[in-house]
Parts: structure tokens; sequence; C-alpha cells
């Protein structure tokens, strides 16, 4: 049995901003830990909203799947431009073995770290092994998760890019600024940041001309993410709404109901509560990745005694389908 990840820590904020990550239509989603990913930072089936991605799934230990990567960059190399992005998926393995092997292959997409399988199951994609030496799937612009043809791989990107489009052309995009459109148009408004206000005083009117319909673009989603704690008194909701505008907007100028509502909701009982949850939690999840198989099955009667007795808690809700999905 391949040795599972230790994971450091979520940070808080983070976690619960979990709360929030979009799901399809039949609760598949892609990860949201940072820690579970390479070359890039967490992609949200929000994000790929309008837009397809191809996933990639691989035995490691299959020389036959080694040699298969030059095509395979060289696949997406030819789908450049268009909106569909390529994600190779790796499970069963701790997050440094997967750093070497992508290195070593030289592959420059998105890479899911998936050390429990949790992934892996969520796709319906049977055990990866050397006798299932590879799978491809395909999220399509609706958010539907699909088998793809491993032996007619242009087939299914053609098929996956069927209706797909991007939320801002990159035609109407100065060239300075794409790949501070590539990030916004996937969510990683972050990275973006320093770019955008950059770019909002420049002296040329094509870049200055972009930066501004980039940046109104971000500030409407900002606008829209804060939707949820309009009008409502549930202290849990807005800290949660206002972490996640405060954690995906780092670097933007965000509303003062935002920087002084996070302060005023940090001291609230029942957010103080829910956190305390959530402390709980990542420490019990992080066991249940530990190398050691007496911490991981302690880790397992942990988790279910903490998820019936935080059973109102998001945490406690988290632990339990955590729980499920491992008992399947």
């Amino acid at each position: 049995m391949r040795p599972p990840l230790i994971i450091q820590i979520l940070s808080l904020a983070f976690v619960m901003a979990l709360g929030l990550t979009a799901r399809a239509d039949d609760g598949f989603s892609l990860p949201a830990d940072p820690a579970q990913w390479i070359n890039s930072g967490p992609i949200s089936m929000e994000s790929l909203k309008g837009k397809s991605a191809f996933l990639w799934f691989y035995e490691e230990g299959c020389p036959n799947c080694r040699r298969k990567w030059p095509d395979l960059v060289q696949l997406s190399q030819q789908y450049q431009g268009q909106p569909i992005v390529f994600i190779a998926v790796n499970s069963g393995n701790p997050r440094q073995a997967v750093e070497q092997y992508i290195r070593g292959v030289d592959v420059p997409w998105p890479v899911i770290v998936d050390p429990l399988r949790e992934f892996e199951k969520a796709c319906g994609v049977n055990e990866i092994s050397l006798e299932n030496i590879h799978q491809v799937m395909v999220i399509d612009p609706n958010g539907r998760l699909a088998s793809g043809d491993w032996s007619d791989l242009p087939a299914t990107v053609d098929s996956a890019l069927n209706g797909a489009k991007w939320n801002l052309d990159p035609k109407e995009i100065a060239q300075p600024l794409l790949p501070a459109w590539q990030s916004i148009e996937f969510g990683d408004y972050a990275s973006a940041a320093t770019a955008l206000k950059k770019a909002l005083k420049s002296s040329k009117p094509d870049v200055k001309a972009s930066a501004t319909k980039l940046s109104d673009y971000v500030n409407a989603d900002m606008q829209k993410r804060l939707e949820p704690a309009a009008g409502v008194d549930d202290a849990w909701l807005k800290y949660k709404t206002y972490k996640e505008v405060n954690e995906r907007f780092a670097g933007y100028e965000l509303p003062e109901e935002v920087t002084s509502g996070l302060k005023r909701l940090a001291v609230d009982p029942a957010v103080k509560g829910q956190i305390a949850a959530y402390r709980q939690f990542i420490q019990i999840k992080n066991s249940l990745q530990s190398n050691n198989p007496t911490i991981r099955n302690g880790a397992l009667a942990r988790l279910k005694t903490f998820a019936e007795a935080n059973a109102e808690t998001d945490a406690g809700k988290e632990a339990e389908a955590l729980r499920q999905q491992i008992r399947n």
C-alpha cells in the first residue's frame, strides 16, 4: 500500500471558505485544498463554468505511461488558447513523490494530488494501478463529468470543447496582460492583483483599457460573492462570506464591510464555536493521512465521534461526509 500524504494543517481561513465552494449538479467538485495542487492554485468548478477540463488519471509506476507524457503535453499545446484546461491526476501517493515525478516528466499542467483516493472515487474511476494504468475524464461547459476515450484523445478534447467559451475574450486583452487575464479567467484573482494595479496606471491606452476591463470583471465578481451576507443575521454565514472574499481578492481594495466585519464577527460565540470545531477536524484529518496504521485507525474512530458530537457545525458535516467516503 502506498504511503498517504501528511498534509500541513490548512490555514483556517481557507478551510472555512470551503463551505462556499461551488459544486456541479451531481455533487462532484475539484479539490479546494492548495496542498492538493501542483503547478497551479486550486481550480474550482465555479471558475470552470462555461469552460472545459481534460482530466488524465495516471499510474506513476508504469513505464509506458511515463513515455506517453511528451505526446500528451503536445496534445495540450495544440489546443492552446482554447477554453479548456488539461489536468493530471495522481492518486494514492504523497505530494513529495508526485512533485518528483512531475518534474521528471516535465509536465507543466496543473496536477491534482489525491493521496486518499477521494477524488478518484468521486469521479467514479476504478482504482488506478498497474492493472488500470490510465483513464481520462472530461468536464463539459455545464460542469458535467463524463468518461473520455483514451484511445482517441483529440476526439475526447473536441467533444469536451463543444459549447465552451471564455468569460473574457483574450483577443480583447493587450498582450502584456494575458498572464493576468488567464489568472482571472480561472478565478485566481490574487495572482493578477499586482499586474492589474500597475496596468491601470499605464500610459499605453490599450494596456489601460484592458486593465479596466479586467478590473471591472473582478469587482463585479466581488460584489456577487458578497450577496450571501447581505441582509442576513447568520454570523457564521457572514464570517465565511467575508473570509472567502478576503482570501480570494487579496491585493485588491476591499469594501469596509469585509474588513470591519471580519474583526467584529471573529469574537461572536457562534463563529468561535465553528472555528474551534474546524481546528479539531483538521487535526483528525491530518492523522488520517499518517503513514502509521495505528494512528490512522485511531483517527477513524475519532472522526466518527467528532462527526456525531459536532453534527450541527460545518466541520461536523464535512467530517461525516469524509467518513462516508472512506467507508465506501
